[in-house]
């Protein structure tokens, strides 16, 4: 699955948005956002042995429990090892950002950026992984995400080859969009004179 957007998909059970049961599937360039699971797995559930390679998608603002973004290894008997390269899971609601069983899930994780998830980023069996591979934990700093323009700012730490993971390229799944008020010289007296009554 290329460059899809999954948007305000509801499940009364799991995966608001994509269930790998068995399955390894390649996921790129996709945005999840907005799908709500009443049980776990907001956006995607991971389950019996799945080990799906997601590259560069964004995931905002999912809902669910025990995984409000991602839920792996729920109900497996056989371990799963996802695969996320350059992605950003961001403001999820009602939980952690990526539930694992411990033992049957084993996730790698490499220049993805994982912030602002109401249960937890950086937690449990993901939890050493940051700062590892050039995963960070910081505002991705979306142009206009409640208007549904999930682009970076230019001053975005996901835009590419920027610090702190100067090694990672463009972390999600759109480029820059946007970009703050551009900066001028000023003497000293003109500074003053914008004060001034």
């Amino acid at each position: 699955m290329r460059r899809c957007d999954f948007y305000e998909n509801i499940t009364i059970d799991r995966a608001g948005a994509v269930y790998c049961h068995a399955s390894s599937p390649t996921i790129e360039a996709c945005t999840f956002h907005h799908n709500h699971a009443e049980g776990i797995g907001g956006a995607m559930v991971i389950e019996e042995g799945s080990s799906p390679h997601l590259i560069s998608c964004t995931f905002h603002r999912n809902v669910g429990l025990h995984g409000c973004q991602i839920t792996c290894g729920w109900n497996s008997g056989v371990p799963c090892r996802p695969v996320l390269e350059n992605c950003i899971l961001a403001f999820g609601e009602e939980s952690v950002a990526f539930a694992c069983v411990a033992g049957v899930c084993e996730p790698t994780l490499a220049c993805c950026d994982i912030y602002g998830n109401e249960g937890g980023d950086w937690t449990g069996c993901i939890a050493d992984q940051l700062g590892v591979d050039g995963n960070i934990r910081l505002d991705p700093l979306l142009c206009d995400a409640g208007n549904q323009d999930f682009t970076l700012e230019d001053c975005s730490p996901c835009t590419p080859f920027s610090p702190p993971n100067a090694e990672c390229d463009l972390i999600g799944a759109h480029p820059v969009g946007c970009g703050g008020s551009p900066a001028t010289s000023a003497s000293w007296g003109r500074v003053k004179s914008l004060f001034r009554k």
